[in-house]
């Protein structure tokens, strides 16, 4: 079952209908269950400084290109990020709805089968009666 698209790739726990009490959660892993491991390595991992232009008053006429390539990719990265973002928060939102219609349906459904016993007792405490007045009530005659 699918459950919203790209929005569950953000999700970490999802409730399920049929756990023991309402509203438990599932954990969710993010990874692909079939991705292959990349090879541990002992060589340390460096983070790229892509920005190595610290002061521009020295800069010649070829810095301008490179700047808005540099200015182009942080703001698309930022755009990632916000966009990411918001992803996370509609599949939060879209979870907490679909939870609180799962409770709401627990909640009619526990209404409906107290609702059907009381009706299943009263069957039954009406019968008692019913045999114990039987001799009751008849008139002598």
């Amino acid at each position: 079952a699918s459950l919203g698209g790209a929005m569950a790739n953000n999700v970490t726990a999802v409730a399920v209908r049929g756990l023991s009490g309402s509203g438990d959660k599932v954990a969710v892993k993010l990874a692909a269950s079939d991705a292959i491991k990349a090879p541990e390595s002992k060589r340390a991992v460096l983070e790229k400084v892509d920005s190595r232009f610290g002061c521009v008053a020295g800069s010649g006429s070829d810095f301008f290109p490179i700047y808005r390539r540099h200015r182009n990719t942080e703001l698309e990265r930022l755009a990632k990020m916000d966009k990411d973002f918001e992803e996370l928060q509609q599949a939060e939102s879209f979870q907490a709805q679909r939870e609180a219609a799962q409770i709401a349906d627990e909640q009619a459904t526990d209404r409906r089968r107290a609702k059907r016993q009381r009706r299943k007792e009263a069957k039954k405490e009406g019968e008692r009666l019913r045999k114990e007045a039987d001799g009751i009530n008849k008139f002598a005659g």
